[in-house]
């Protein structure tokens, strides 16, 4: 069977598309050092997972997003209110569910998130909208080194050692590990 040149364009858009978020909601974030989408996350140039922690578990009052290496079991999913510009996630501790709302995104420094309302400037943009933005730019995350040593998102992190990267929404969690049912 032959295919055309434009039909194959359309099937390979649409395998790319199946991988990408269809609304603002249910999605995971994943940096990679590629801008382009991928149908399979876990193909993405320097993918990484991402996933919320505490930087001062004592205060409790903010969390970073952090890179995971291959291995973990879980990762949380984010939404984007675009009406508010806010990026959350929702998280169980002691079987009590909190909301995690994104702060304004300045420059270097670190994307946070707080346990209260929150308006901030977060988006989704480049071509197919599923790149993070931040004022409509795409092009500012960096991967720099927090104060505990884990390497957390930043924009336009200038410190040594900060590394560009791409913010991806996607349906699909990279290289996550199955559970075996026995």
């Amino acid at each position: 069977m032959r295919f055309s040149t434009l039909s194959l364009a359309t099937l390979l858009s649409a395998t790319i598309s199946s991988a990408l978020p269809t609304a603002l909601t249910e999605f995971y974030l994943v940096t990679s050092s590629q801008a382009d989408p991928s149908s399979n996350s876990s193909q993405l140039q320097g993918v990484s997972a991402t996933t919320p922690f505490d930087e001062s578990p004592i205060s409790g009052t903010k969390l970073l997003l952090r890179l995971l290496e291959p291995g973990y079991n879980t990762l949380p999913k984010f939404n984007l209110d675009a009406s508010t510009g806010v990026l959350s996630t929702t998280l169980t501790s002691s079987n009590v569910p909190t909301q995690w709302n994104s702060t304004t995104v300045q420059d270097n420094a670190e994307l946070q998130f707080v346990a209260e309302p929150q308006k901030a400037n977060i988006g989704l943009g480049g071509k197919g909208e599923y790149l993070l933005s931040v004022g409509n730019a795409t092009d500012g995350w960096t991967i720099c080194e927090s104060g505990s040593g884990e390497s957390v998102l930043w924009w336009k992190g200038t410190a040594e050692g900060c590394s560009k990267t791409y913010l991806h929404a996607v349906t699909d969690a990279p290289y996550q590990r199955k559970l075996r049912v026995r």
